[in-house]
């Protein structure tokens, strides 16, 4: 008798069978399927979700050597509500569990890797650091010079917040670093006096009495101080951030 003969005399038998023995028959010889068609359905509700919750990220920011006074979601909702932004699309975040300091402890050690990978990466678009660590990474030519990314009204209604750094004296720490020699002759000259300066490039803004941060976080070493960092290429959100923060000023 031909297979296909087999095989339908078996299906028209296996219909008077009880239904427990119809669902082994069914397990038996279609589970394989079962499983299979299981696995790709999974696998295209994940895709479907990931797709539909998938957010874009509008801005991330790091906030160094704080004592946060809630949690960092708290302050990036404060600035989404702010800039109208629709938090079912985009997203922006902070981590604020980043410390710097002169020993060289695992805190450090591991802020600094964070920050190398963040600017490696391009997602930093917004860096706050107390005097300290600002200084370090301004010198490092890390920040943009405002000058050329703010609008003109809102840069010179910052006068007296600019922090400068003088590229003179980037050029020389830099030849030192390179020929692995002592900085400790070196001057950082006032960064809020740019006469005094050969070289001044406006890269940070003083944002120590900003409500919107002061009621966030708490630093005991001030200037409070903001820069954008050069590897961002989301300048305009970070803009608006520059605005949330002195929207109660």
């Amino acid at each position: 008798m031909p297979v296909m003969d087999e095989f339908k005399e078996e299906r028209a038998a296996l219909k008077n069978q009880p239904f427990k023995k119809r669902l082994s028959y069914f397990w038996t010889y279609y589970k394989w399927y079962v499983l299979g068609g299981a696995l790709a359905l999974i696998v295209l509700i994940y895709l479907t979700v990931e797709i539909v919750t998938d957010k874009e990220e509008a801005l991330f920011g790091i906030v160094v050597n704080s004592s946060p006074l809630g949690e960092d979601h708290e302050f990036a909702a404060a600035f989404m509500e702010y800039a109208g932004m629709d938090p079912k699309k985009y997203e922006v975040s902070f981590n604020s569990a980043l410390m710097l300091g002169d020993q060289m402890s695992m805190e450090t050690v591991s802020t600094r890797e964070l920050i190398m990978v963040y600017t490696a990466t391009g997602d930093m678009d917004v860096a706050i650091m107390d005097t300290l660590a600002f200084e370090t990474y301004c010198y490092t030519e890390l920040f943009f010079d405002l000058s050329t990314i703010l609008p003109a009204d809102m840069f010179s209604s910052l006068e007296g917040r600019i922090y400068y750094r003088d590229n003179a004296v980037a050029k020389e720490l830099n030849a030192a670093w390179d020929a692995n020699e002592s900085t400790e002759e070196i001057v950082i000259p006032d960064p809020f006096n740019p006469e005094a300066m050969k070289e001044p490039v406006p890269v940070g803004i003083d944002i120590s009495d900003c409500t919107a941060l002061t009621n966030a976080y708490y630093y005991s070493n001030k200037p409070v101080l903001l820069g954008l960092p050069v590897t961002s290429d989301r300048t305009d959100t970070a803009i608006k951030f520059i605005e949330f923060l002195f929207a109660e000023e």
